[in-house]
């Protein structure tokens, strides 16, 4: 099918102008300082969530580890502990799963306390919920198709006297009190009807950084 040069130009002249006009009513639109988002880009029944940019829990001194293999393990190198983000609907269960190791080899910390607090809502004063230890390989049946190679703590929320938590974004930090290493991980809590939810894909959701 022949389409005329005369009508291309009409076609490409009327995208320009309701392009213009949609880049003047953005331009025109004021922008959090914060974060930095055109509030007409972003439809009220989509609010951001919370930044969670508290700071952690006051913490004691470092205890000590519980074998000399450990505080071995410690000196090695850099701790690279991590723990795996969750979005969920009320009354779904919640497993908190975090892996400890150290130095660049990602050598599992076995049999260590990891001390467990929360923040509910992101602004909540921190309150320590509970402890576990770390694993040895297979110690744990696997969860959510989280299979237990060692090093990993499984807990589920409702264990720890958290039966549920409301709708919104929760910070939990997993503390080895031995040298007060530590990481985090989100919980969001959606409304059941919410037609989608939008996140980054990265080592937490995929088999490495690199899965892509």
């Amino acid at each position: 099918m022949r389409i005329s040069l005369s009508l291309l130009v009409a076609l490409a002249f009327s995208l320009c102008i309701s392009c213009r006009g949609r880049m003047n009513a953005l331009l025109e639109d004021p922008v959090s300082a914060e974060s930095g988002v055109s509030s007409q880009a972003i439809p009220p029944a989509c609010p951001l969530p919370t930044t969670c940019t508290e700071g952690l829990p006051e913490l004691s001194q470092p205890a000590g580890f519980s074998s000399l293999y450990n505080k071995g393990l410690s000196k090695i190198g850099v701790f690279s502990h991590y723990a795996r983000d969750i979005i969920t609907v009320p009354g779904q269960a919640i497993w908190i799963i975090g892996k400890f190791t150290y130095n660049y080899l990602d050598a599992n910390l076995v049999g260590e306390k990891v001390d467990i607090y929360l923040s509910e809502g992101c602004s909540a004063e921190w309150k320590k919920i509970g402890q576990t230890k770390t694993t040895k390989a297979k110690d744990h049946a696997a969860v959510d198709g989280v299979v237990d190679d060692g090093g990993r703590i499984f807990v589920e929320l409702s264990a720890l006297g958290i039966k549920k938590l409301p709708l919104g974004r929760h910070r939990i930090v997993l503390v080895v009190p031995a040298d007060n290493t530590y990481t985090e991980m989100f919980i969001d809590v959606v409304d059941p009807s919410t037609p989608f939810v939008l996140t980054d894909i990265d080592g937490t959701l995929t088999s490495s950084e690199l899965a892509a």
